[in-house]
Order: structure tokens, then sequence, then C-alpha cells
């Protein structure tokens, strides 16, 4: 199985000449699985379909940025939905109680939760 990652670094500067590289990128690597970070999925935009293309079943974070701006997980299985609420919900439990939580320097009250780069599903 192949697994490929890639931040498409939203659809600003130059996105036509970065999704053409992307797509030509996925083309010469076949990936089964792939992960993209600062993906855009709006009414009008839908960036992990355009370097994509067909023949992936997609995925996208369900609480994305204001702006459309969301991680996705793309598999060439159809049977396969390569994540679930569950499972992320589970994952975040075996986080050591203190990477879970952490208080600022001039925060008063309770810890709050930190962002530790995993996306809510």
């Amino acid at each position: 199985m192949r697994v490929l990652t890639q931040n498409l670094w939203g659809v600003r500067d130059a996105w036509e000449l970065r999704r053409k590289v992307i797509q030509q990128g996925l083309a010469e690597l076949k990936p089964d699985v792939v992960s993209l970070q600062e993906a855009i999925k709006t009414p009008d935009v839908d960036s992990a379909a355009d370097v994509l293309g067909k023949g992936f079943n997609v995925v996208f974070q369900s609480h994305p940025e204001p702006d459309g701006q969301t991680a996705a997980i793309a598999s060439r299985e159809k049977s396969v939905n390569p994540c679930s609420q569950r499972q992320v919900a589970l994952s975040t439990r075996n986080l050591q109680p203190r990477t879970r939580q952490r208080r600022h320097r001039n925060q008063k009250g309770p810890p709050r939760p930190i962002e530790t780069g995993r996306h809510r599903m």
C-alpha cells in the first residue's frame, strides 16, 4: 500500500502551478491513500478533487475553517472509510494527561485543550 501526505497550502498564490505539479506527482507515485492538509472545500472550490481527479473516495474534516480550509483523507478503495469519528475519539483518549491540556503563562482558570496537530473529524 502506498500512502502519500501533501500540504496543498490552500489555493492562494501560485495555485495553478502547484496544482499541476501535485497532479503530476500523484500520477507518477500512484498512491492508494492520500492525506491532504490545507485543502479548500467550499461550494465553489474543491482543491482535493482538483488534484486527485477521479478514482478516489474522499472524506473531509467535519469542522472546516470558515474560509473552507480543511483536511482530507482519500482512498482508492470504495468500501473503505479511511477514518471514522469513533476512531479519532478513541485515539485522543490515549494521550498523556500532560499533553492533553496546558495553561498559558498568563491564563487564569483551568487548563484548556491544546492543538496537537490532530484534526477534529
